[in-house]
C-alpha cells in the first residue's frame, strides 16, 4: 500500500489516541479518546478539533484595548 492511499481510504489500522491528564504528570487520567481506523485526514482533523477545543484562552481586558493569550 502506498502513502496517500494510507491518507485517504476509509479504514486502515493506525490507531490516533489522545488523553487528558490532572497534572504535569501522567498518574491521573481524565480523559482518552481514539481517533484511528479511518483515513489519516480525518483522524489528524478530529484531534485538532479537540486539541483547539481543550486549548484554553486568558483574556486581560484593559480600559483602552483586550489581549487574548492562548494556554
Amino acid at each position: 500500500m502506498n502513502y496517500v492511499s494510507y491518507l485517504l481510504s476509509d479504514e486502515n489500522n493506525f490507531s490516533v489516541k489522545v488523553a487528558k491528564y490532572k497534572g504535569l504528570t501522567r498518574s491521573i487520567l481524565i480523559e482518552s479518546n481514539e481517533y484511528g481506523y479511518c483515513s489519516l485526514i480525518k483522524s489528524t482533523k478530529n484531534v485538532l478539533n479537540k486539541i483547539d477545543i481543550e486549548n484554553k484562552t486568558n483574556s486581560t481586558i484593559t480600559s483602552k484595548n483586550r489581549h487574548d493569550e492562548r494556554l
